[in-house]
C-alpha cells in the first residue's frame, strides 16, 4: 500500500491544511501583535496554579522526572525563553548593511513540524510554539505517545489564548 493512500497520510494532510490556513491568518501581523501573542501563550501555561497543574499532570502521565523539575521547566524555562526572544525583531526589515547594499527582511516560512519528547513535554511545545509564532508561522506539535494528553492540554491553552487575543 502506498503511504500517501493511508488514513494516517490523510490525517496529516488535514492537519497541514488547517495549519496553513492558520498561518495565513497571521502572516501579515505586526511586530507588536506577535510579541503580545507570545506573551499571552506563555502566560496561559505559566500563570499561577496552571504551571503547578501541568507539572503534576506531566509526571503522572509520563512517569518520568519529578514535580519540582517539571515545575521549574514550565514556570521558569518557558519564561526565560520568552525574555530571550521578546526584544528580537522578527517582522519586516530586521537588518540593513548599507555598505554592502544588503537589507534582511523577515518573512514567515509557513507550517513548522515539531516533535515533543516524553522527557520534556511541558516546556518543549511552548518554546517551539512561541518561536514559530514570533516568526508568524504556524506549528504542528507531534507529541510522544507517553505525553500526548499533557501536550494536548498545553497546545489547547496556547491556542485559546491566541483566539482571545484575536489571532
Amino acid at each position: 500500500e502506498l503511504i500517501a493512500e493511508t488514513p494516517v497520510a490523510a490525517e496529516v494532510a488535514e492537519l497541514v491544511a488547517r495549519s496553513r490556513a492558520a498561518q495565513q491568518q497571521i502572516e501579515n501581523a505586526t511586530q507588536e501583535e506577535v510579541d503580545r501573542w507570545i506573551r499571552g501563550m506563555v502566560y496561559a501555561v505559566c500563570k499561577p496554579g496552571m504551571d503547578e497543574q501541568i507539572a503534576r499532570e506531566t509526571v503522572e502521565e509520563t512517569q518520568l522526572g519529578n514535580y519540582e523539575g517539571k515545575f521549574k521547566k514550565i514556570s521558569i524555562k518557558t519564561r526565560a525563553t520568552l525574555y530571550d526572544i521578546i526584544d528580537d525583531k522578527s517582522v519586516g526589515v530586521i537588518e540593513e548593511i548599507p555598505e554592502r547594499n544588503i537589507v534582511k527582511i523577515a518573512k514567515p516560512v509557513g507550517v513548522i513540524g515539531a516533535l515533543s519528547p516524553s522527557t520534556n513535554p511541558e516546556a518543549t511545545p511552548v518554546i517551539k510554539a512561541i518561536s514559530a509564532v514570533k516568526g508568524r508561522n504556524s506549528i504542528i506539535i507531534c507529541p510522544h505517545p507517553r505525553a500526548k494528553f499533557v501536550n494536548a492540554r498545553i497546545c489547547n491553552l496556547m491556542r485559546e489564548a491566541l483566539v482571545k487575543m484575536g489571532a
